[in-house]
């Protein structure tokens, strides 16, 4: 018996092989190819990263207290989704010979007092900001009123740098996910 090789094409791209070894070993190689190629052009997916930080918090008179520091010293931070910008306190961040006007209530919402901008580092839980610019205000009549002392008041100028901010009342945190 004589054995002729068995020609066949590859419809294609029109490469003739002299039998069917030659063919598994091209698509295998082929496929080889294909595979270091996709792995090397395609870059892994990867799923996105949340971060979550949870801070305990307290209420007095119905007001979210954060326990916090404030340049390294103990603080305690008012949870403010209605102020634009955080506000601390002059003596809490360290300025004390600052002469600002005490912070005051307008009416039903609202406050004015004089204000300063200062670069101050808060912390809250595993959460940072270093050289965070605030307003520096007296605070000591809104702790009067508040009928606890606050250092300072977390606004949604911090807030707004998390996708969602979820305050868990049963559990006593204040949940920011980034």
């Amino acid at each position: 018996m004589i054995f002729r090789p068995r020609i066949v094409a590859c419809p294609k791209c029109g490469t003739r092989f002299e039998s069917d070894t030659d063919v598994f070993i091209f698509l295998g190689l082929g496929l080889l190819l294909g595979l270091l190629l996709a792995s090397l052009l395609c870059q892994p997916a990867r799923a996105q990263e949340r971060t979550a930080y949870t801070v305990p918090f307290h209420t007095v008179r119905g007001l979210i207290l954060l326990d916090g520091q404030l340049n390294g010293h103990a603080a305690v931070f008012l949870l403010d989704t209605g102020a634009n910008n955080s506000v601390m306190d002059y003596r809490a961040a360290g300025f004390p010979s600052l002469k600002l006007d005490a912070l005051r209530s307008t009416g039903t919402a609202g406050s004015e007092g004089s204000c300063t901008v200062r670069e101050v580092k808060i912390s809250l839980e595993h959460k940072s900001w270093l050289n965070r610019r605030v307003c520096i205000m007296d605070l000591s009549d809104a702790s009067r009123r508040a009928g606890s002392q606050i250092d300072g008041f977390i606004g949604v100028d911090v807030l707004r740098e998390f996708s969602a901010v979820r305050i868990d009342y049963k559990t006593q945190t204040v949940t920011l996910e980034k």
